[in-house]
Protein backbone atom coordinates (compact mmCIF):
# COMPACT_ATOMS: atom_id res chain seq x y z
CA UNK A 1 0.00 0.00 0.00
CA UNK A 2 1.39 3.36 -0.87
CA UNK A 3 2.07 6.16 1.51
CA UNK A 4 3.97 9.27 1.05
CA UNK A 5 6.72 10.73 3.08
CA UNK A 6 6.57 14.90 3.32
CA UNK A 7 10.17 16.14 2.61
CA UNK A 8 10.80 18.92 5.56
CA UNK A 9 13.76 20.38 2.61
CA UNK A 10 12.45 19.68 -0.82
CA UNK A 11 14.89 17.66 -2.88
CA UNK A 12 16.11 17.91 -6.46
CA UNK A 13 15.44 15.26 -8.42
CA UNK A 14 15.67 15.45 -12.55
CA UNK A 15 15.67 19.20 -12.46
CA UNK A 16 12.68 19.22 -10.60
CA UNK A 17 12.24 20.15 -6.91
CA UNK A 18 10.33 17.03 -5.02
CA UNK A 19 8.49 18.23 -1.56
CA UNK A 20 7.18 14.65 -1.89
CA UNK A 21 7.84 10.90 -1.79
CA UNK A 22 5.67 8.24 -2.57
CA UNK A 23 6.37 4.91 -1.23
CA UNK A 24 5.33 1.15 -0.58
CA UNK A 25 7.39 -1.35 1.12
CA UNK A 26 5.48 -4.31 -0.09
CA UNK A 27 6.69 -3.40 -3.53
CA UNK A 28 10.68 -4.00 -2.52
CA UNK A 29 11.77 -6.77 -4.77
CA UNK A 30 14.49 -9.71 -3.84
CA UNK A 31 16.78 -7.80 -6.05
CA UNK A 32 16.40 -4.76 -4.21
CA UNK A 33 16.64 -6.38 -0.77
CA UNK A 34 19.89 -7.65 -1.82
CA UNK A 35 20.71 -4.29 -3.55
CA UNK A 36 20.33 -2.41 -0.13
CA UNK A 37 21.94 -5.19 2.01
CA UNK A 38 25.21 -5.12 -0.35
CA UNK A 39 25.36 -1.11 -0.35
CA UNK A 40 24.56 -0.81 3.40
CA UNK A 41 27.69 -3.73 4.37
CA UNK A 42 30.08 -2.10 1.78
CA UNK A 43 29.44 1.81 3.68
CA UNK A 44 29.50 -0.08 7.40
CA UNK A 45 32.74 -2.26 6.03
CA UNK A 46 33.99 1.07 4.99
CA UNK A 47 34.05 2.57 8.27
CA UNK A 48 35.25 -0.67 10.54
CA UNK A 49 32.14 -2.07 10.76
CA UNK A 50 32.32 -5.90 10.36
CA UNK A 51 29.30 -7.44 12.79
CA UNK A 52 26.25 -5.75 11.85
CA UNK A 53 23.72 -9.06 11.70
CA UNK A 54 20.95 -8.70 13.03
CA UNK A 55 18.62 -6.90 9.78
CA UNK A 56 16.72 -5.34 12.18
CA UNK A 57 19.15 -3.14 13.75
CA UNK A 58 20.84 -2.29 10.54
CA UNK A 59 19.84 1.85 10.26
CA UNK A 60 21.48 2.07 6.93
CA UNK A 61 19.89 -1.36 5.57
CA UNK A 62 16.62 0.23 6.49
CA UNK A 63 17.81 3.87 4.84
CA UNK A 64 18.23 1.50 1.74
CA UNK A 65 15.21 -0.38 1.94
CA UNK A 66 13.53 2.84 2.19
CA UNK A 67 15.42 4.39 -0.95
CA UNK A 68 14.21 1.43 -3.29
CA UNK A 69 10.38 1.46 -1.52
CA UNK A 70 10.62 4.93 -2.95
CA UNK A 71 11.98 4.13 -5.92
CA UNK A 72 9.09 1.09 -6.79
CA UNK A 73 6.56 3.95 -6.93
CA UNK A 74 8.80 6.24 -8.79
CA UNK A 75 11.41 4.75 -11.26
CA UNK A 76 12.28 8.87 -12.45
CA UNK A 77 14.18 8.77 -8.74
CA UNK A 78 17.16 7.09 -8.47
CA UNK A 79 19.31 6.34 -5.96
CA UNK A 80 21.64 8.97 -5.81
CA UNK A 81 18.70 11.61 -5.76
CA UNK A 82 18.15 9.78 -2.40
CA UNK A 83 21.52 9.72 -1.13
CA UNK A 84 21.29 13.98 -1.26
CA UNK A 85 18.71 14.12 1.61
CA UNK A 86 19.09 15.94 4.60
CA UNK A 87 18.35 16.37 7.92
CA UNK A 88 15.19 14.83 9.50
CA UNK A 89 14.67 13.30 5.89
CA UNK A 90 16.95 10.88 5.96
CA UNK A 91 15.34 9.27 9.29
CA UNK A 92 12.02 9.17 7.57
CA UNK A 93 13.54 7.17 4.79
CA UNK A 94 15.22 4.87 7.14
CA UNK A 95 11.64 4.40 9.23
CA UNK A 96 10.25 3.75 5.74
CA UNK A 97 12.63 0.64 5.66
CA UNK A 98 12.26 -0.42 9.08
CA UNK A 99 8.73 -1.17 8.55
CA UNK A 100 10.27 -3.85 6.15
CA UNK A 101 10.95 -5.86 8.84
CA UNK A 102 7.97 -5.13 11.08
CA UNK A 103 4.46 -6.21 10.88
CA UNK A 104 1.57 -5.51 8.83
CA UNK A 105 -1.97 -4.83 10.29
CA UNK A 106 -3.10 -7.89 8.32
CA UNK A 107 0.33 -9.89 10.00
CA UNK A 108 -1.28 -8.33 13.61
CA UNK A 109 -4.93 -9.54 12.81
CA UNK A 110 -3.63 -13.01 11.46
CA UNK A 111 -1.52 -13.44 15.15
CA UNK A 112 -4.62 -12.34 16.78
CA UNK A 113 -6.46 -14.99 15.78
CA UNK A 114 -3.67 -17.95 16.38
CA UNK A 115 -2.99 -16.63 19.67
CA UNK A 116 -6.56 -17.00 20.89
CA UNK A 117 -6.99 -20.26 19.50
CA UNK A 118 -6.72 -22.85 22.43
CA UNK A 119 -3.97 -25.41 22.53
CA UNK A 120 -5.08 -28.91 21.58
CA UNK A 121 -4.58 -31.25 23.79
CA UNK A 122 -2.28 -33.44 21.65
CA UNK A 123 0.26 -30.63 21.44
CA UNK A 124 0.63 -30.67 25.25
CA UNK A 125 0.99 -34.23 25.67
CA UNK A 126 3.57 -34.18 23.17
CA UNK A 127 5.39 -31.38 24.66
CA UNK A 128 4.99 -33.23 28.44
CA UNK A 129 6.45 -36.43 26.77
CA UNK A 130 9.41 -34.60 25.31
CA UNK A 131 9.93 -33.09 28.24
CA UNK A 132 10.31 -36.20 30.22
CA UNK A 133 12.40 -38.14 27.46
CA UNK A 134 14.97 -34.79 27.74
CA UNK A 135 18.11 -35.72 29.07
CA UNK A 136 18.68 -33.74 32.59
CA UNK A 137 21.39 -31.35 33.22
CA UNK A 138 23.26 -33.52 35.98
CA UNK A 139 23.29 -36.43 33.21
CA UNK A 140 25.74 -34.70 31.03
Amino acid sequence: MADKIILSTPLKANGTSVKELEYDIDEVSPENFLEADARASTGLAAKGITNMNLAEFNSALHFYLGCFAIIACDPEIDIQDLLRVKGRDINKIRKVGQTFFGSSAEDEDQEETVSTEKPSENSSEATVEFIKKAPKLSEK
